[in-house]
């Protein structure tokens, strides 16, 4: 007769575990800037790299992982169409010489197409197939991701914006928790003027207020404003926590400070295998946020 083997399936038990998380160091961030690379946007590209240094120090100090990335708003077939614009193509938190990396980076050149089309150079950056290739190693699985766009002309785009929301949110799994979109354009109606002149850009205003995002005015003399609501922004406190390892979910006691939170304020997301607080319920900066829970051994 045959001998009958019983092959184990991937786990050796549970061991006790508790993950201690500070609110605000655990924190990770993709932001993509969408330039606007046409004829008239060379003064608009200088101020966005002068007014960098502050933000991304504000995110330095806040203990951040960031991943940076470029792109234009070329989408014709001699043009960017989404790849990342630089080189390095991601800056990180140890890229030597960031803030001269990021100066290069954003200044993309005026030589891109009159057509500009910022919704679909985000989504072209973030799929298939740029995030496979040029673009690889951007994207976090447990990272919020930021889009912010700057352009002095409107979206030119051929879909809807609330088509390139849902294919924006899609990259985070559909949470609309990890997409924030800002602008830095023209207004909802009307026109700016100022440090320059731009028309009205309603799709880039759409799309922020679809996500509660963030605008600034193109034709204001720095960025240096925005960046900074943008840095407030990146390192509020956040929502969710994730696990070191696979729980049983029987065993699962989420404490702030000390004290244990009831079950109606939080919820364990399987697919991300983090915790999730309620909007009422989120721990303030610096709390300590400890996790408990018997943990499934797949090693």
């Amino acid at each position: 007769d045959e001998g009958v083997f019983e092959v184990p399936l991937g786990g050796t038990g549970f061991k006790e575990q508790t993950d201690v998380i500070e609110q605000g160091t655990q924190y990770s961030a993709d932001i993509l800037f969408v330039v606007d690379d046409s004829g008239s946007m060379g003064n608009d590209q200088t101020k966005l790299a002068n007014s960098f240094s502050t933000f991304i120090t504000w995110l330095i100090d806040h203990t951040i992982s960031f991943h940076i990335g470029v792109t234009t708003t070329d989408m014709s077939a001699s043009g960017n169409q989404g790849t990342f614009y630089g080189s390095p193509k991601v800056l990180e938190n140890d890229t030597p010489n960031l803030v001269a990396e990021f100066t290069d980076n954003v200044h993309v050149g005026t030589s891109g197409s009159a057509s500009e089309k910022g919704l679909d150079g985000a989504v072209a950056a973030l799929t298939y197939p740029n995030i496979a290739n040029e673009n690889t190693g951007f994207l976090r699985d447990d990272a919020k991701l930021f889009v912010v766009f700057v352009s002095d002309e409107e979206d030119q785009s051929t879909e809807s914006v609330s088509y390139y929301v849902d294919l924006l949110t899609a990259v985070k799994d559909g949470n609309p928790e990890d997409l924030f979109l800002a602008a830095i354009a023209g207004p909802a109606t009307g026109s700016c003027s100022g440090d320059g002149t731009a028309p009205a850009a309603p799709r880039y205003n759409e799309a922020i207020a679809l996500t509660g995002g963030l605008y600034g005015s193109i034709c204001d003399s720095d960025f240096g404003v925005t960046l900074q609501n943008l840095a407030f922004e990146i390192t509020s406190p956040t929502a969710e926590f994730f696990l070191s390892y696979l729980p049983d979910l029987d065993t699962l006691k989420v404490k702030v400070d000390g004290v244990q939170q009831g079950e109606e304020r939080w919820a364990y997301d399987p697919f991300t295998n983090s915790v999730v607080f309620g909007a009422a319920y989120v721990p303030p900066m610096g709390a300590d946020v400890s996790i408990e829970y018997s943990a499934i051994d797949t090693f």
